[in-house]
């Protein structure tokens, strides 16, 4: 049996996860958005130096042996190269990898609200995982299952 057995079980089809403070700890480079002008390039361009979250790991580890899996991120296109890596140097799964288009700059829940109605258009979604209050807000009132993501929380 696994840690998250009774997840899995509620899940059929593609399991999305976000990567933000779900597989990665994003605190470190926080200090980049807590000023009166946030500095997002700075913020993400950090984010190769995360430490992963073993909670999000090990659950994105499930998912992966359970069934299909991507990855979906309010991160900028542009910083495609540094996830992959990050992603990778972590031991994390090879799956597929979605991204906010560079310039999209609307609220991450607005952003993968649209972006998850797309890919159910070919996929059967099975569940999303995410750290964000809005974001699990906004999924769960539009009906999807939505694991939310709360060990940075407490």
């Amino acid at each position: 049996m696994t840690r998250h057995a009774a997840l899995l079980t509620k899940r059929a089809g593609l399991a999305i996860v976000d990567i933000d403070d779900t597989v990665s700890d994003s605190r470190p480079r926080q200090f980049h958005l807590d000023k009166p002008e946030p500095d997002w390039e700075a913020f993400f361009a950090a984010s190769g130096s995360d430490e992963p979250l073993p909670e999000g790991v090990a659950l994105a580890m499930e998912l992966a042996a359970a069934g299909p899996m991507m990855w979906l991120t309010g991160r900028p296109d542009r910083y495609r190269t540094i996830t992959d890596e990050w992603l990778r140097a972590q031991g994390l799964p090879p799956s597929p990898l979605d991204m906010r288009p560079d310039g999209d700059m609307r609220p991450a829940a607005v952003f993968k609200a649209e972006r998850i109605g797309q890919i159910a258009a070919d996929n059967e979604i099975g569940l999303i995982v995410d750290d964000d209050d809005q974001v699990v807000a906004t999924l769960r009132a539009a009906g999807w299952l939505v694991h939310h993501a709360t060990w940075m929380h407490g």
